[in-house]
């Protein structure tokens, strides 16, 4: 196995896309490159095209979650990890309460409680991928661990049940067919700076042999040894006696957690007043760490004030997303229409402005739906919207306005009946053209480009579900 030790320091990243373009030479089209996540190989990405001629093609990166399915590819289409979820969800479904019981340790969910067996799927998807990558199966540890071989062997079967319903619909599973695919006869592979393998990524590192590389985020050792294997993962029992040398006049102790923010941000200070030996640095050669929650705010506010904008390298949650908080103020406010769920929909800045501009289209005035919600609210002491509002009170004219327009908006989303997500997904799309077709976001700041990013992600998510009506898919 080849190995590149790219020692310690700033940039690593750079310094990581000149040895691979050297390494590489006029073959760069055969490589492909994987790195521990996505952000960091839009990261590499940028700093190989400062690095490789012009003349060359670049390589292809993916992170390591995907590179598997590269270089093992299956006879079939593979199953996306979303799809997978539901698909898992549905198989459990299908399992009696004390079934349900032994495979995971749960009570049966209510039939309607969709959130509950979303989380069940999760849950088995995960396990069933954690498997699968060790190059198990639930059949062998139904044998060699005979004190639950009851649970194995009803995974087996539940896997079975997933397996044969995916192969009803032409698909596969990826993590599946990635352990008994062949490997690939062309392309080479580098594993920049990737930590840990799983022992499928370790058998097919190790059949390619020669046409593999790893590139270590440490020092060359020569004849010594480097922490690290063959293959460039981490040795656990090297680290965790390994001397860090780090000086005291690298340490500081402070008492708050506004104190260590205010250390940090004259730590930076004091390295951008310096030359350092790998140059200048910029604020996104920095990574600030963490380990507890309760600093996070004050760095935060320490930096805004220093004018530096700090991102969370795990990036945000879906559900954190503007747009998709607006869903999930819509969906408590469905089924039973009551004021407070409402006042939450109606006070969200996105579903303001859709409201305001159909309005204006309609050239209608359009009343101030916070001071009309508070002042109904106040007099009236309302307790669901589907009543009908007190037309003889305050504000009930304009409160009876702005219901009907979002219940214009929302459209067919308002109906009761059951529908599969295939079903919903016309609706839902058409309920964010409604309130985001108009809109621009500035994704140089931060909430324009969450705002942004979380639609991508909603209409992936619509996408996939009327790519065509699968039985997992639930109503």
């Amino acid at each position: 196995m080849d190995q590149i030790f790219l020692g310690w320091g700033a940039r690593p990243l750079e310094r990581a896309a000149k040895a691979l373009v050297e390494r590489m030479g006029e073959e760069s089209a055969d490589w492909w490159y994987v790195l521990p996540g996505r952000r960091a190989v839009r990261q590499f990405e940028e700093a190989l095209a400062r690095e490789l001629p012009a003349h060359l093609e670049p390589p292809r990166g993916v992170s390591q979650g995907a590179w598997l399915e590269v270089f093992r590819p299956g006879t079939s289409v593979a199953i996306s990890r979303r799809e997978a979820v539901h698909a898992w969800s549905h198989v459990l479904r299908a399992l009696r309460g004390g079934e349900l019981k032994l495979a995971l340790g749960v009570d049966r969910p209510a039939p309607d409680a969709a959130g509950a067996w979303w989380a069940l799927g999760q849950r088995a998807r995960d396990l069933h991928a954690e498997v699968s990558q060790a190059g198990m199966d639930f059949e062998k540890l139904a044998v060699e661990l005979s004190g639950q071989s009851s649970r194995w062997a009803l995974w087996a079967q539940m896997q079975a049940s997933y397996l044969a319903v995916l192969h009803g619909q032409g698909i596969s599973d990826g993590l599946a067919d990635c352990s008994q695919a062949a490997l690939r006869e062309t392309g080479k592979l580098a594993f920049i700076v990737v930590p840990t393998g799983s022992a499928l990524e370790r058998r097919t590192l190790t059949e390619l042999g020669p046409r593999f590389v790893s590139m270590v985020l440490a020092p060359d050792p020569g004849e010594g040894d480097s922490g690290f294997d063959g293959l460039g993962f981490l040795l656990p029992g090297y680290w965790s006696h390994a001397h860090v040398p780090l000086e005291l006049s690298d340490w500081h102790v402070e008492e708050s957690p506004a104190d260590q923010a205010r250390r940090a941000c004259l730590v930076l200070q004091d390295w951008s007043q310096h030359a350092l030996e790998s140059g200048a640095l910029s604020p996104r050669d920095v990574v600030l760490a963490a380990p507890d929650e309760e600093v996070r705010p004050f760095l935060e506010r320490h930096l805004q004030r220093a004018g530096l904008a700090a991102r969370d390298a795990a990036g945000s949650p879906l559900e954190q997303g503007p747009p998709a908080q607006l869903l999930q103020a819509l969906a408590r406010l469905l089924p039973d229409q009551r004021f407070t769920d409402a006042a939450r929909v109606l006070r969200h800045t996105d579903m303001e402005q859709a409201l305001a501009r159909q309005a204006t289209l309609e050239g209608a005035d359009w009343p101030d739906v916070v001071a009309c919600l508070d002042a109904y609210h106040e007099g009236h002491l309302p307790r669901h919207f589907r009543d009908p509002l007190n037309s003889g009170f305050r504000f009930s004219g304009e409160m009876q306005r702005v219901w009907n327009g979002l219940i214009a908006g929302l459209g067919e989303l308002v109906s009761g009946r059951d529908r599969t997500l295939t079903e919903w997904a016309p609706s839902l799309r058409g309920l964010l053209q409604w309130i985001y077709g108009a809109q621009e976001f500035d994704e140089g700041h931060a909430q324009g480009r969450i705002s942004a990013a979380c639609l991508r992600s909603l209409v992936e998510i619509l996408d996939a579900w009327e790519s065509g009506s699968k039985p997992w898919l639930p109503k």
